[in-house]
């Protein structure tokens, strides 16, 4: 930017933002995107300062700080409510809105807060289908997906993770192409079609290392791990389940580190049955993370899995 451009620097390091939380550098992004926002609004330009809070949305969720997610993204609604013509996506852009509700309700799907995700999600899909906007279409069907696999729903899931990667691959959308991939096979994998969901998942990891998509990389590395897994492939399973958790825990990605502990624990059971220790702790550390961050879906599952192991322990002690 030279020098008098002061105007355009919220728009350079918003978008700068976004960058850095595509290749997982949250805390510069977290801090180029803040500086954007508070310059865009310093300036009055709303639409510059939806760009920067939508970066930092995304990156707030990929490290599980959901409040601090919520935070942002409802101001983006708010701005839109004030400038509904800066948010509607002009010149090929994607409306800032659609972005805001389907992070929100990433957020409310991994927090439990079922209805008020589907209210997110849907409202997106509406808001996206009226523009018939691709990338923002894209953006949707995968906020309503997540939403309903969230909850378990696969059946409802897989055609909308299905119809986004036919509106990616029609579109040549790369990011959201892959991104849907990573989705959809694991939705088929948890619901019993490994031979179709694994390479899926396989073809979705080549192309995430070839675009250099680091953000939440660890959490989809995981996917990979429990439907191989699901699929008999112990020794691949538990080989990427680590390497994993190592990326989470090197990116502070705190909410897919609750996720890999609870498919460690899976893989640590299907390992060594007879001797459930492994399996215990990776659960119950998946349920401390859970219940810091507030994620209920998941601390019922860690509980439910906690809750069976210690009750065969007492059997067999008696």
């Amino acid at each position: 930017i030279m020098l008098g451009d002061e105007r355009r620097l919220p728009r350079a390091h918003g978008y700068l933002a976004m960058a850095m939380w595509w290749v997982a550098d949250y805390a510069n992004a977290i801090a180029v995107g803040e500086r954007a926002a508070a310059s865009a609004r310093q300036l009055g330009r709303l639409g510059l300062e939806g760009i920067a809070l939508v970066a930092l949305g995304w990156t707030h969720h990929a490290q599980g700080d959901f409040a601090a997610a919520r935070k942002v993204l409802t101001r983006v609604l708010e701005l839109a409510q004030q400038e509904p013509g800066r948010f509607a996506g002009r010149r090929g852009a994607p409306p800032l809105s659609v972005m805001a509700l389907s992070w929100l309700a990433l957020c409310d799907g991994e927090q439990g807060n079922f209805e008020e995700g589907l209210r997110h999600a849907n409202e997106a899909v509406r808001t996206a289908e009226e523009v018939d906007h691709p990338w923002s279409r894209a953006a949707a069907y995968y906020g309503l997906g997540s939403v309903l696999a969230s909850h378990a729903k696969l059946a409802a899931a897989i055609p909308l993770f299905e119809r986004g990667l036919r509106l990616c691959e029609s579109n040549d959308i790369v990011s959201w192409r892959t991104t849907m991939a990573w989705s959809l096979g694991y939705a088929y994998a948890l619901e019993g079609d490994t031979a179709r969901g694994v390479p899926l998942l396989e073809q979705a990891a080549s192309q995430t290392a070839a675009d250099r998509c680091l953000a939440q990389q660890s959490l989809r590395l995981g996917w990979l791990a429990e439907a191989s897994l699901l699929a008999g492939h112990f020794a691949r399973a538990a080989e990427l389940g680590e390497e994993a958790l190592r990326l989470a825990q090197n990116r502070s990605e705190r909410f897919a580190e609750a996720h890999l502990h609870r498919i460690l624990g899976d893989i640590a059971l299907v390992g060594n049955p007879r001797d459930p220790a492994r399996a215990l702790a990776c659960y119950e550390q998946a349920l401390s993370i859970a219940e810091r961050l507030s994620m209920r879906p998941l601390q019922a599952k860690c509980r439910d899995a906690v809750g069976q192991l210690r009750a065969r322990n007492h059997g067999s002690a008696h």
